[in-house]
């Protein structure tokens, strides 16, 4: 019993997914995607927190409800706790 044979010690990571690759590992547009965001037109992919200013905890790309502008998601978050507003995380295939 050592503690080299606990697995943060022993793993080994793909060479296909190194440290320095990490930001290739996910693609938030295919993953919306995937889930099948695009297959109508509920959907949309907004880049109106491209810089992180309208809420710094939120990623670079918000998939909002296709009927709000990007002016009345600019505009909600100020009367928002910390500027964070309703977006997609996750779309189940049978809510589609």
């Amino acid at each position: 019993d050592s503690i080299e044979q606990l697995y943060a010690f022993f793993y080994k990571p793909h060479p296909k997914h190194t440290v320095n690759d990490g930001w290739s590992v996910y693609d938030p547009l295919r993953e919306f995607e995937r889930m099948g965001v695009t297959k109508n037109d509920a959907w949309r992919f907004s880049t109106v927190n491209r810089n992180y200013s309208l809420c710094p905890s939120y990623p670079r790309i918000l998939v909002v409800p296709s009927k709000i502008s990007d002016a009345v998601l600019t505009h909600a978050q100020k009367f928002r706790s910390k500027g964070r507003i309703p977006t997609l995380s996750y779309l189940h295939w049978a809510n589609q």
